[in-house]
């Protein structure tokens, strides 16, 4: 603190508008901290200086970058991260979801299995409703594991109110699948002719930056305890 305020009082500036600055920094640290830690994220420690570009990802790095801006937040658009199991989506979704606090935009991630059984939770103590405007509130919304298992009926129909309530609010959504699959996850019954796949892929497809996360190799893999081994030990 005490350097703080001496780097500060030598320069030309008032002390009072130094001291206004020093202590406005400690509350916007304070507050993105609080943010963070409302956010649950599912990998707390991941920010986007630690994104691993590695040639095999085929990442954007300016397109990361645009968006830890937050500008898609303000205007309301969505960003889908596709990929295979294991190859860093919920690294990256929560590193924006970092930047976003850091910005002091409310973030919350959820696994989407959580998600599905908060709603049903909601719906049988007739919370449902107080449930919606809290996810309606939120300015980020992470959703993990988009689709990972086909939905029944009940749970297409509240997604499609989720979707609905953030016509106007950001998502990220992380999924093994593209979105030409999410039909038949959506609704698995081809014979339904229900339009509640077409209703939700229209409120989010139309309105995302969509971000292909590839890998020859796992990050789990590279992360993992036999790649600490291979490299403690100086093999190639």
């Amino acid at each position: 603190k005490a350097k703080g305020l001496a780097a500060c009082n030598s320069q030309t500036a008032s002390p009072f508008g130094c001291l206004n600055n020093f202590y406005f920094k400690i509350l916007s640290n304070f507050l993105g901290s609080l943010q963070m830690r409302n956010a649950e994220f599912g990998i707390p420690s991941a920010v986007m200086e630690e994104i691993e570009y590695h040639e095999d990802r085929k990442l954007d790095k300016a397109q990361l970058l645009r968006l830890a801006a937050c500008n898609y937040i303000d205007e309301g658009h969505h960003v889908v991260l596709e990929g295979a199991s294991g190859n860093g989506k919920t690294y990256i979704a929560c590193a924006l979801g970092n930047a976003a606090c850091r910005r002091m935009k409310t973030v919350r991630y959820i696994r989407m299995p959580e998600l599905l059984d908060e709603l049903n939770i909601a719906r049988s103590n007739g919370s449902l409703k107080k449930l919606m405007k809290a996810y309606k509130k939120v300015e980020l919304l992470i959703l993990d594991e988009w689709l990972t298992r086909p939905l029944t009926s009940q749970e297409s129909y509240d997604l499609f109110e989720i979707a609905e309530a953030r016509s106007s609010r950001s998502t990220i959504f992380c999924t093994q699948y593209q979105p030409e699959g999410w039909y038949t996850r959506i609704d698995p019954d081809s014979e339904s002719q229900s339009p509640i796949s077409e209703a939700i892929m229209d409120r989010i497809i139309h309105n995302s930056y969509e971000i292909m996360v590839e890998g020859r190799v796992s990050m789990r893999e590279r992360k993992g305890l036999k790649a600490s081994v291979k490299k403690g030990s100086g093999e190639d």
